[in-house]
């Protein structure tokens, strides 16, 4: 799992707003491999962070309560903002 803190640190010390020598990526920017890796590292954090369609489940697995669940698993009630499980957004519409 990426750290979000590590991935933050290192795009301030691009930006130039840290000594680069404190950058957890060593030094990345006379390195394309470490400025290449940042930008992976913060597009996976912010594809963490998209809203996630909710999956219908089938009649048999229906519970008096759910009838949704995450794409992560976890149960959903109708027009549940968020996901217990992975704290994602829910996409109702």
């Amino acid at each position: 799992m990426i750290d979000r803190e590590t991935v933050i640190k290192g795009l301030e010390c691009c930006a130039g707003q840290c000594n680069y020598h404190e950058c957890p990526y060593k030094d990345p920017c006379e390195n394309a491999n470490g400025i290449k890796q940042i930008m992976l590292d913060a597009l996976a954090l912010l594809k963490e962070q998209e809203a996630v369609r909710p999956i219908k489940k089938d009649a048999v697995e229906i519970t008096a309560r759910y009838v949704y669940e995450c794409p992560c698993g976890a149960p959903l009630l109708i027009e549940q903002p968020y996901c217990a499980g992975c704290g994602r957004q829910v996409k109702w519409k």
